[in-house]
């Protein structure tokens, strides 16, 4: 039997009251062959009844390959992720999330620039994010083009071109070949680690100017704002940090030095956004900014952001005598 171009890998936990759009947005796809793609649905230890949903759906939808895997127990999003990648049988995956919905035609342009593109290792895509409360978003900055090696991951790194993990399709093999898998039992930027790995690596991708999917903005999710900033979220910064440490590749220094620095500023206004937070993570903010600092004074196109740092001097001092009054004044 021959294989499927595309594997679309779907993590699932608790999700009884989306899953079935998510799926749907895919099933119902127009203008493609049924044996050109699977679905791989990974539900996640659920404890509603995301499972018997699963179930109904691939009985009801006969002719669709829908692949129901099942955790025992609740693993994170990374780990089911990397388990759709292992056992995946299209020659090139994409990753939904079980709220996400894939556009009309996207399946078909998928599969055809899958077929076309075959030298490339990652194809990404534009996408549309929409939120009922706030501005709706769309990515698309540039028309149709090919990147090499590392342009792709220069462009991403200084904030000229936007991502998301759910608008890329990358070469299976290619994964698996460097090894690149998302980082298990991470709660926070969880898509990051593997998107720059894999940007790191490529020898040859395309950008296509064509929406693919609907990013459904919910006030539960990141990007509608953090309720409470835990410590957890501020050591993404130290993790960053370290993993940035490790790539010795004097093109791309500078680089990563600017991505850092905008990453911390990111993490300190949802800290300022936030209605909580906890004293570890203030702790590690005030330490990452006099680290930060001096990257600050080694990129060359600095102007911007030694703005944005001494304009966050006050925010900084405030959280020193924060940290002051709570240790010696209470």
């Amino acid at each position: 039997m021959e294989k499927p171009v595309i594997s679309i890998i779907i993590p699932c936990f608790n999700s009884e009251k989306t899953i079935v759009k998510t799926i749907e947005s895919v099933s119902n796809q127009k203008g493609i062959i049924n044996s050109d793609y699977e679905i791989l649905a990974i539900n996640d230890g659920s404890t509603d009844a995301t499972l018997k949903v699963l179930n109904r759906l691939k009985n009801k939808l006969n002719g669709i390959n829908l692949r129901v895997m099942s955790l025992t127990k609740n693993s994170g999003v990374s780990f089911a992720r990397n388990y759709g990648i292992k056992y995946a049988n299209g020659k090139w995956v994409q990753f939904l999330d079980s709220d996400d919905l894939l556009n009309l035609n996207a399946l078909k342009e998928i599969i055809r620039d899958s077929k076309q593109l075959g030298d490339c290792d990652l194809i990404t895509y534009s996408y549309y994010a929409k939120n009922s409360k706030k501005r709706d978003y769309s990515s698309n900055r540039f028309s149709n083009h090919f990147f090499c090696k590392l342009e792709l991951l220069k462009l991403f790194l200084s904030k000229k071109i936007d991502f998301h993990i759910s608008a890329l399709v990358i070469k299976r093999e290619f994964l698996l070949s460097k090894n690149i898998q998302f980082e298990p039992n991470k709660k926070v930027a969880e898509d990051l680690q593997f998107l720059i790995r894999c940007l790191y690596h490529i020898q040859k991708s395309y950008y296509k100017n064509f929406h693919v999917f609907t990013y459904q903005v919910f006030n539960s999710t990141a990007m509608a704002g953090y309720q409470v900033f835990t410590a957890e979220m501020s050591r993404s910064i130290a993790e960053l940090y370290k993993f940035f440490s490790k790539i010795n590749n004097e093109e791309i220094k500078e680089y990563l030095d600017f991505y850092l620095v905008n990453f911390y500023v990111y993490n300190l206004r949802n800290l300022l956004k936030s209605k909580s937070y906890s004293l570890d993570s203030i702790r590690i903010l005030i330490k990452y900014f006099f680290i930060l600092k001096i990257k600050i004074e080694n990129i060359n196109n600095k102007r911007f952001l030694f703005l944005r740092a001494i304009q966050l001097m006050p925010v900084l001092c405030l959280l020193h005598l924060y940290i002051w009054r709570k240790n010696f004044v209470n």
